[in-house]
C-alpha cells in the first residue's frame, strides 16, 4: 500500500520533482520555535505543503511527528519551517516509492500484535508540553499510529512516558 503517485504530483506541485533527495527526515537537532524576528514565507502555500504531508502520512508513519510538528506553525508560518517542510519534501523525493506491506496471513498462526511508544520531555519550549506517538504493528505490518502533544504537562521523563500509555489505552 503506497501513495507513490500522489507523492509525485506533490512534488511537482511544489517545484521540487527534481530535487536532491534528503536521507533523513529532518535536520538533527532542529528546533522549531515561534519567532517574531523572522521572516514570514507565504501563508496559503505553507498551508498547502503541509495538509499535502498530512494526507501522505496515511501510508507513511514515519513522517507523522514531523508533520505534526510543523503543523503547529499554520498561523505564521516562518522561513524555518518552510524549510523544514521542503526538507520533509526532499526526503519523500527519495522514499516515494516506499509503502506499507500487509503481509497475507497464514491459517492457523498465533495473531502477533506489538506496539512502541515515546515521548520528549517538554520539547516545546513554547508551553513545554512533550510531543508523545505510538504505533501498533499487526504480524509485522503497521495498523495504527499517532502522533501528538500531550494535554498536560509532565516533570519527569517518567511521567512523559506514564501519559503516553495512559493515553494509548484508549486505542486498543
Amino acid at each position: 500500500m503506497h501513495q507513490s503517485r500522489y507523492a509525485l504530483d506533490m512534488l511537482n506541485k511544489f517545484d521540487m520533482l527534481h530535487c536532491n533527495s534528503a536521507n533523513t527526515l529532518a535536520e538533527v537537532s532542529l528546533k522549531l520555535e515561534k519567532d517574531p524576528g523572522e521572516e514570514g514565507v507565504n501563508l496559503i502555500e505553507y498551508r498547502e505543503m503541509v495538509g499535502s504531508l498530512r494526507y501522505i502520512c496515511h501510508t507513511k508513519p514515519d513522517l507523522s511527528s514531523n508533520v505534526g510538528v510543523i503543523s503547529r506553525f499554520m498561523q505564521s508560518p516562518r522561513i524555518s519551517h518552510l524549510n523544514a517542510a521542503k526538507h520533509m519534501l526532499r526526503y519523500l523525493k527519495g522514499t516515494y516509492t516506499y509503502g506499507i506491506f500487509l503481509p497475507r496471513g497464514e491459517p492457523r498462526t498465533k495473531v502477533q500484535i506489538t506496539s512502541y511508544s515515546d515521548s520528549d520531555l517538554c520539547e516545546d519550549k513554547g508551553d513545554r508540553k512533550s510531543t508523545v506517538g505510538y504505533i501498533f504493528f499487526l504480524g509485522g505490518a503497521p495498523i495504527s499510529w499517532n502522533s501528538t502533544k500531550e494535554s498536560v504537562g509532565a516533570l519527569s521523563s517518567y511521567e512523559a512516558e506514564y501519559i503516553v500509555v495512559y493515553e494509548v489505552r484508549y486505542v486498543i
